[in-house]
């Protein structure tokens, strides 16, 4: 194809395109060397410095676009046409595209617009309000909706938790009620008390993993993959606790519950199915219970809730 000299279309003349034979060229703001090819404006087609200063670029019909760009991804993270499918888990530095702007770009294609702002989320790794910035190197888990892997590493001053929580099922017909608590301090503590008066309450409080242990959960995954994850805030500000799922409670039925020291919980059942007015349950608010679920399983294997005389 040959090269045209010309003002591609979208620049104006004057200071959008300037020639300079010491310093090369400067088109769209920017400045090119000689001999250097960029894309022109429209972005579909190819400009380059010529020697002496001048821009040379080729003209083409360019294929017409239509169609808003749409945020899309189990965590927004995707700008893209269509729906796209992926992988549900979260990751800190997802919570940067959340404010980014998704259209369409000079080239026609769907994605978020660059800028400071964003480059510098993503360089750290998540927003920098301390809630959400990861180790820059993805989740503590092995991927995957409802994931309640173990670490991967993790950044060992974030290794505690940053709040009280408990969490544990309620309803349904059993002898006894299971409550886990989590606190300031790396802390774990494991309570089983007797529905009947005349049983024994039980209690155990291993320790839990250090910050970049290795195939264990640790406070880390809980906070900064979990708790930080956009389902579990949006959920946890809601004025009424929600309930995501079927409930099939008072029969013989279990809801898990989470729950905050400041009184924010939310509930979660079986999936919805069929059910009509059930609330599906966010990928995220799954993934938070499926952890806690393994973190349980895994403190009390610990010897301390054996010797409790925890059997699971």
């Amino acid at each position: 194809m040959s090269l045209l000299w010309m003002a591609c279309p979208g620049e104006g003349q004057g200071d959008d395109k300037k020639q300079d034979s010491s310093t090369g060229c400067t088109y769209g703001g920017k400045q090119y060397k000689e001999g250097e090819n960029f894309p022109s404006s429209d972005g579909c087609n190819t400009c380059l410095c010529a020697a002496g200063g001048p821009v040379a670029c080729t003209e083409k019909a360019c294929q017409p676009v239509s169609g808003a760009c749409r945020r899309t991804g189990c965590s927004g993270q995707l700008c893209s046409d269509d729906d796209v499918a992926s992988t549900c888990e979260f990751r800190p530095e997802y919570a940067c595209y959340q404010t980014a702007l998704c259209e369409r770009q000079l080239d026609g294609k769907c994605a978020f617009t660059s800028s400071d702002a964003l480059n510098a989320c993503l360089a750290r790794g998540g927003p920098a309000d301390g809630g959400t910035v990861g180790d820059g190197g993805g989740s503590g888990g092995t991927g995957g909706s409802g994931d309640a892997g173990g670490s991967t590493g993790g950044d060992a001053g974030r290794c505690d938790f940053a709040g009280s929580y408990d969490y544990g099922y309620i309803g349904g017909l059993r002898i006894s009620t299971d409550r886990s608590f989590l606190s300031p301090g790396n802390l774990y503590r494991h309570v089983r008390s007797p529905v009947r008066t005349t049983g024994t309450e039980i209690m155990c409080a291993p320790v839990m993993p250090p910050c970049g242990a290795q195939d264990v959960i640790t406070a880390y995954d809980i906070e900064v993959h979990d708790l930080a994850h956009p389902d579990v805030r949006a959920a946890l500000a809601e004025a009424q606790p929600p309930l995501f799922g079927h409930d099939t409670r008072p029969v013989d039925g279990v809801v898990f519950e989470f729950k905050t020291a400041a009184g924010r919980s939310l509930l979660v059942g079986n999936e919805c199915g069929t059910t009509a007015d059930c609330r599906t349950i966010p990928a995220g608010v799954k993934q938070l219970r499926d952890r806690l679920i393994a973190l349980d399983a895994q403190q009390l294997g610990e010897p301390a809730c054996k010797t409790a005389g925890f059997t699971q």
